[in-house]
C-alpha cells in the first residue's frame, strides 16, 4: 500500500520504498546484501508490455498474446523463508559450496593434464578424449548434487536417439540457466557452441576448450558465419563428439521457447531435440535470468531440493524443403519442441531481452512505483 501511494512522483516513490522497507524483514534481509531484490520482476510485466507496445516491437506468440520470456517467476518469500535460508547458509550451504567448487578444480586440472604437449585448436588424442569425457560426467554430477539437484527424471520418447549414439552430431535444448550446461555434461559430455567472451572467464573457459567447443562471436556477422562453418565442419567428423547448441542464442525463464537461430540447422542433419524443464521449483526458479549470480547461487545452495525434468524428443530428420531452408528447419523444430513441452513460443529474440533490461531499469514517471532491476545484474 505504501508503494502504490507513493507511484505519482519520484520522492514520493523513495518514501514508499523506505517505508515498505520497515515493513517487510525480507527487504531488509536483501537490502543487507547490496543489491535489488532478484524477485521484483513479478511487478514488472504491465510496464514492459506497455513500453514495448509503444516502441512497435512487442511480440506474440501462436496465440497472438504476449508473453514474457525474460521474467522471473520466483514466489514472494515470508520471515520463515528468509529464516529457514539463513539456517541453511550457515550450515549445508558451505558443504554443498565444496561440492559445488572442487569438481570444476578437479576438472580443471584433468583438462590441463590432458592437454600437455598439444598445441592451441589441435584435437585431443582418443585416450585423452575418453579421460576428459569420463570424468567430466562424474564431476558434473557431484556439481549437480552439490546445487541440490538429488534426483534427474529423464524421459525418452520413441524414436529419441539412445545416449552416445554416434550418428546423431547436433543436440539442441532449450536454454534456461548454468545448470543446463552441467546436466549436458553428465549425460552426453557433448562439445559446446559458446559465446566468445567464455573462452577467457577462469576454469570454465579452459574447461570448455579442451572439451573442444567452438566459440562464436555473435555481435559480428563474421563470427556467426566461422561458428556455422565450425558446425557444418563438425557434423562430418564422425570420431568427434556431439555439438549440443541452444538455438535461442540466451537463457529464458524457461517456460517461453523464444526464436531459434539457424546456424544450428545450417548442416541440414537430423538433430536431436532435448527440452529441459524446472517448472517443477515453485518457490525458487533455478532460470539464470535477470539476477545477479551470487543471489542465484546463494538460493541455489540454500535450497532443500531442485527438480530438473528432461525430456528427448524423437530425432529429428528434416526435409528436403528443410534443408534448403535452414530458417524454416529451425521453426518447426522449435514448434515440435513447444507442443512436446507444452511450452508456448514467440519469436523474440536477444535483442528484446537487452530491450527488456532497459525498460527494467528506467522506471517511466507512470511506474515509479516499481523498483527496478538493473541490467548489470543478470
Amino acid at each position: 500500500r505504501a508503494v502504490e501511494a507513493g507511484a505519482h512522483s519520484g520522492a514520493n516513490c523513495r518514501r514508499a520504498q523506505l517505508t515498505s522497507l520497515c515493513l517487510y524483514p525480507q527487504f531488509l534481509f536483501l537490502f543487507l546484501f547490496g543489491d535489488s531484490p532478484p524477485y521484483v520482476e513479478q511487478l514488472e510485466p504491465q510496464l514492459y508490455c506497455h513500453k514495448m507496445a509503444e516502441n512497435e516491437t512487442q511480440k506474440s506468440d501462436q496465440h497472438g498474446s504476449a508473453l514474457l520470456p525474460f521474467a522471473r517467476n520466483d514466489a514472494p518469500l515470508g520471515l520463515a523463508d528468509y529464516l529457514r535460508i539463513g539456517l541453511l547458509a550457515c550450515t549445508i550451504a558451505p558443504f554443498r559450496m565444496f561440492l559445488f567448487l572442487s569438481p570444476m578444480v578437479a576438472m580443471l586440472i584433468t583438462c590441463v593434464l590432458c592437454s600437455l604437449g598439444l598445441r592451441e585448436g589441435e584435437r585431443l588424442p582418443r585416450w585423452r578424449r575418453v579421460v576428459v569425457a569420463w570424468s567430466g560426467k562424474v564431476y558434473a554430477r557431484v556439481v549437480l548434487l552439490g546445487l541440490g539437484f538429488w534426483r534427474i527424471r529423464e524421459r525418452r520418447l520413441p524414436g529419441a536417439a539412445p545416449r552416445g549414439c554416434p550418428d546423431i552430431h547436433i543436440l539442441v535444448s532449450n536454454h534456461v540457466s548454468y545448470v543446463d550446461i552441467l546436466y549436458h555434461m553428465y549425460s552426453e559430455m557433448p562439445s559446446f557452441l559458446a559465446k566468445y567472451e567464455t573462452k577467457f572467464v577462469p576454469i570454465i573457459g579452459r574447461i570448455a576448450t579442451v572439451m573442444q567447443s567452438v566459440f562464436v562471436q555473435r555481435e559480428v556477422s563474421s563470427g556467426r558465419s566461422a561458428a556455422t562453418r565450425a558446425i557444418i565442419e563438425r557434423c562430418a567428423q564422425t570420431s568427434m563428439p556431439p555439438m549440443l547448441v541452444f538455438p535461442e542464442g540466451t537463457t529464458t525463464n524457461g517456460r517461453i521457447l523464444i526464436r531459434f537461430n539457424r546456424g544450428a540447422f545450417m548442416p541440414g542433419v537430423a538433430v536431436q531435440p532435448i527440452i529441459l524443464d524446472y517448472r517443477g521449483n515453485d518457490h525458487f526458479s533455478p532460470a539464470w535470468e535477470s539476477i545477479p549470480v551470487t543471489k542465484h547461487l546463494l538460493r541455489m545452495l540454500t535450497s532443500t531440493w531442485n527438480s530438473l525434468d528432461v525430456l528427448y524428443l524423437p530425432v529429428y530428420t528434416p526435409s528436403e524443403k528443410e534443408r534448403n531452408n535452414p530458417i524454416l528447419f529451425a521453426n518447426n523444430v522449435q514448434r515440435a519442441m513447444s507442443d512436446a513441452a507444452g511450452m508456448p513460443f514467440t519469436q523474440q529474440t536477444i535483442r528484446d531481452k537487452y530491450k527488456y533490461w532497459t525498460t527494467i531499469s528506467r522506471p517511466t514517471p507512470e511506474s515509479a512505483h516499481v523498483h527496478p532491476v538493473h541490467a548489470k545484474d543478470s
